[in-house]
């Protein structure tokens, strides 16, 4: 076969996987921007909250409000209004456990302001009933626990906060009782059902707060072992019921996890536990730790069993919401699970200890939380689409698998055409070679163009030629030289042209408005920006141009 025909045919293949890859990848990210829809907000600022579907309602129990002040009651999210439940005890950082009666277990939590103390509360929702029932009580104060349900209703409990930490079962009835003492002190530990009558305790943070790194397993009845891989990834801080880790099946007796840690560095991965054997689960590219904004801080995982999909949710100091997405469905044995970092634009506050539930549909739903201070929480609630951009891309699979059938084609052609075939080759060789850079350059401005329209990108003020890159997953030059190519222009007298033809939208629909308040919305820094750029690209000043066009 002619050698460069053969180059050719591996560069349509590499370029077929990249534009299969444009939204998820094997070799590296992608970046997705994610719609966002605001909920009504809860009646009342949460933060230290439990957030979760029960059935198709959305419900939130517990937490503290404004002054750091514990609330005894509930909300639920009812024809896109909330309505206020009362809650028979304060859980303040407490436990949450969905009972496989279908009901909702709610365990200890802080006993007063300002995060002080442990109690020793136990209640039941009903959501059949909307209520709530005390009903029992815990064999030690607990806050920030952990805790699994077993058969016959039983639940394991280990973890405490700023108090000695012990394992114990409640009998699934009204009684709990201390069982054994735990290896090493621990809040908020990874608490799993591994058979139908034994549990695993491990990971956490000690009961002051600092990450540890503790290779020991405690178990609800048998004895300790050791797990090396968790004295090089601790499981994250989080609060958080052992079904939202949960993608096996207990009713064939496979009790199968993926848990969120991280490493010593700080980089998150995922934990697969399946019974009591424990393996990094293998990624594409590591979790990213950052966007082109900022860095990110990840602070609860979700599994998604029916699209097969592990969500870690996180934010930034850019005061955006991200959600790194690992397909573990799609996870191959040399290529790892693929990964996509979604992104919100900014918010107006940033996002620390707020609640997410997973929806029926499948997107996130966050609830609450704290701007930078426990003493003033947020009542906002906003609905993450990620379930909607996932199916959006699901389409490239069939451009690559086409595309790929295709290049076969091509060299079976190749192959058993005879010598007069492989003498025309050379020629249609490099004509097909610049028609395939043509279509990819034109390909890759489709999609510039519509980061640019669709989600006005320019807007942000400093938006630069590398975070274009990121979210298109091609590099800086490639982008360059495809708006340079298509448009005859750079990227910043791209970017300028669309500022100034929003400019010239915003002053034809509000010809009143202040020529200052068009630059920023504009995407400028300045006003003094706008002006200088508004005349060399239209030849006159923003109030020239107003007035003949007015």
């Amino acid at each position: 076969m002619n050698r460069r025909l053969l180059i050719l045919l591996c560069h349509i293949m590499v370029a077929l996987t990249a534009l299969a890859a444009g939204d998820t990848t094997g070799v590296v990210y992608s970046v997705v921007k994610m719609q966002i829809d605001h909920l009504p907000e809860m009646r009342i600022p949460r933060s230290g909250h439990q957030a979760m579907y029960v059935g198709d309602e959305l419900v939130v129990m517990g937490g503290h409000t404004s002054g750091f002040v514990p609330t005894p009651t509930a909300e639920y999210l009812a024809n896109n209004t909330w309505h206020t439940l009362n809650m028979v005890y304060t859980h303040d950082c407490g436990t949450c456990v969905r009972l496989s009666a279908g009901q909702i277990l709610l365990i200890g939590g802080l006993e007063r302001e300002l995060g002080i103390g442990q109690t020793f509360t136990v209640e039941r929702y009903d959501p059949a009933t909307r209520t709530f029932q005390g009903f029992s009580c815990l064999d030690k104060k607990r806050a920030f626990a952990s805790a699994a349900e077993l058969a016959q209703g039983k639940v394991v409990i280990a973890g405490n906060w700023y108090n000695d930490d012990y394992i114990e079962c409640f009998d699934g009835k009204s009684r709990s009782d201390s069982v054994k003492p735990v290896t090493m002190q621990r809040s908020a530990p990874v608490v799993l059902q591994v058979a139908s009558d034994e549990a695993i305790i491990f990971g956490g943070i000690d009961t002051h707060g600092t990450q540890q790194f503790c290779t020991t397993v405690d178990c609800y009845r048998g004895e300790p072992f050791d797990v090396p891989l968790l004295g090089q990834w601790s499981p994250i801080f989080m609060v958080r019921g052992e079904m939202d880790f949960f993608v096996g099946d207990k009713g064939q007796g496979r009790y199968e996890y993926l848990v969120p840690a991280a490493n010593a560095d700080g980089q998150v991965g995922i934990i697969r536990v399946l019974g009591k054997q424990f393996e990094l689960l293998g990624t594409a590219c590591p979790i990213p730790m950052r966007s082109p904004w900022s860095e990110i801080s990840y602070g609860q995982m979700l599994v998604d069993r029916k699209a097969r999909r592990a969500y870690l949710v996180g934010f930034g100091k850019d005061t955006r919401l991200y959600v790194a997405a690992v397909d573990y469905g799609k996870a191959s044995p040399t290529r790892g699970a693929p990964v996509t970092l979604y992104y919100s634009e900014p918010f107006n506050h940033p996002w620390i200890e707020a609640a997410t539930a997973l929806s029926p549909e499948g997107d996130l739903v966050v609830t609450g939380g704290s701007p930078n201070s426990n003493y003033t929480p947020f009542a906002t609630v906003v609905r993450l689409h990620v379930a909607h951009v996932r199916a959006e891309q699901a389409g490239w699979r069939w451009i690559f698998w086409g595309g790929l059938l295709a290049v076969a084609a091509i060299g079976a052609v190749v192959v058993w055409g005879g010598r007069r075939a492989r003498q025309q080759g050379n020629a249609e060789a490099l004509e097909h070679d610049g028609q395939a850079a043509g279509r990819q350059r034109q390909e890759l401005m489709q999609r510039i163009d519509q980061l640019m329209q669709e989600r006005q990108v320019y807007l942000q003020p400093d938006f630069k030629l590398s975070d274009l890159a990121v979210m298109l997953d091609a590099s800086t030059v490639r982008v360059s030289r495809c708006i340079k190519a298509e448009r005859d222009c750079s990227f910043s007298q791209l970017v300028n042209r669309c500022r100034i033809d929003h400019a010239q939208r915003m002053m034809r629909e509000q010809p009143d408005v202040k020529m200052s308040a068009v630059a920023l919305a504009s995407g400028f820094a300045n006003e003094t920006s706008f002006f200088r750029v508004f005349k060399s690209v239209i030849g006159l000043t923003p109030k020239e141009w107003l007035n003949l066009n007015a």
